[in-house]
């Protein structure tokens, strides 16, 4: 799908495992400054697909871009026949943060400052939830069906953006794979094409 679509990674390998998931190893060594992977626009999932479509354009009118990225992930993935499935696919359906806990996970954390943050946030994600659910799914059922955009499937939404995306909250497929040393350099580059570029510093 990625290099039927553009992108590049010559130096680099998409493995997978069941302790790691997908993941990206480099199959050589890498030069200083050297490309290691070039993403084009077209298979990002951000704020700025919103302008793509009128319909997007006037029912996220006013949203903050996180928002807007959550809605238009949740968008590509309600839909089975999204162009974006081959890498929907691969992301993760759990995430192992305290908003993701049972009761009794988060039992253990009672006393800490990170149980009372888990909690105000499912607070907050439950508010806004409730404002997106109002402002754009009931407004649009055909691109929002009820059975999918619960609000799980939003506190999903919002796991995968704050994990995986880049600073303009856009999701980059392939690069967004890459877990490396804090030792290591690398350059994410916005290009003047709308590409993402990686290279090694």
């Amino acid at each position: 799908w990625l290099t039927n679509h553009g992108a590049t990674f010559d130096p680099l390998e998409i493995r997978w495992s069941v302790s790691q998931g997908y993941h990206l190893v480099a199959s050589r060594a890498i030069e200083v400054g050297e490309a290691m992977a070039r993403v084009p626009k077209g298979l990002m999932i951000g704020p700025r697909m919103v302008d793509r479509v009128r319909s997007d354009r006037e029912l996220l009118e006013g949203l903050p871009w996180p928002d807007q990225s959550q809605v238009m992930l949740m968008k590509q993935y309600c839909d089975p026949n999204s162009f974006y499935r081959p890498y929907l696919d691969t992301l993760p359906e759990t995430f192992d943060t305290p908003i993701f806990w049972t009761r009794a996970e988060a039992s253990e954390l009672i006393g800490s400052p990170v149980l009372e943050r888990a909690i105000a946030t499912r607070r907050e994600l439950w508010q806004a939830f409730q404002r997106i659910k109002e402002k754009v799914f009931d407004r649009a059922p055909s691109s929002f069906p009820q059975k999918c955009c619960t609000y799980d499937r939003f506190v999903w939404a919002y796991s995968v953006i704050r994990s995986r995306a880049f600073g303009n909250y856009t999701l980059v497929p392939l690069i967004d794979l890459m877990n490396h040393s804090p030792e290591s350099r690398l350059a994410p580059t916005l290009r003047k094409d709308g590409s993402e570029l990686l290279s090694a510093m």
